[in-house]
């Protein structure tokens, strides 16, 4: 579940942040913010971790600035409510879920958009009927991607999860590699791998693409 949500929380994320680059920005403006998303994934994803780790500490830049604002009265524990996590998960992979949405959104004939304006149409319904649409393919390859890398991450849940925290990768890493039981260890590797394959089929049920759509 937890993959799940990193998934629909980085697809919230990336959508404004794809339209604007492909139907808003100017080619300028676009190739700085493009710089700025692919500079970040240059640091290895455990120095990203520990980062997270430090801005959502008791004491890290959240809880001051939170605190200074007076809106809580004491830190908050976002290490172990798994805010951390989430939000560490969801930046970690949000390059993957833009860049399928904006190959997609910056094919789009931008006539198509300004047609439904004319008309009078709201911009809720264009997203929805006609930009959300033409989009799908790109929809279903960044949640398929952000939802397999979420699902299979280890680095990530190990630096940023809280005491109660077990992400089904360390429940593998640990059949493995500390209790020795590798007939378990493989049986649990097995089910997450089936569970994935059927969850991105569900994917591309729900998108209504194909999966060879999902590759290109």
């Amino acid at each position: 579940m937890s993959a799940l949500f990193v998934t629909v929380l980085t697809l919230l994320l990336a959508y404004p942040l794809s339209w604007y680059l492909a139907y808003v920005a100017a080619d300028q403006i676009k190739r700085l913010m493009i710089v700025a998303l692919v500079i970040p994934y240059w640091i290895n994803d455990i120095l990203r971790a520990y980062a997270f780790r430090i801005i959502f500490g008791e004491l890290g830049v959240v809880n001051t600035i939170l605190l200074g604002m007076g809106a809580v009265q004491a830190p908050i524990d976002f290490i172990r409510s798994e805010v951390a996590l989430h939000a560490g998960l969801a930046y970690a992979y949000l390059l993957l879920m833009v860049f399928p949405l904006y190959n997609v959104m910056a094919n789009q004939n931008p006539a198509e958009i300004e047609a439904a304006r004319d008309f009078g149409a709201s911009w809720s319904r264009i997203h929805r009927r006609i930009v959300l649409p033409f989009a799908m393919p790109g929809v279903a390859a960044g949640c398929t991607m952000v939802f397999m890398l979420s699902a299979g991450a280890l680095a990530v849940p190990q630096v940023l999860g809280g005491p109660s925290t077990i992400w089904f990768t360390e429940l593998i890493y640990q059949s493995f590699f500390e209790s020795l039981n590798w007939a378990r260890g493989a049986a649990y590797a097995v089910i997450l791998l089936i569970t994935s394959t059927v969850l991105v089929i569900v994917f591309a049920r729900i998108f209504r693409v194909k999966i060879g759509e999902l590759v290109q």
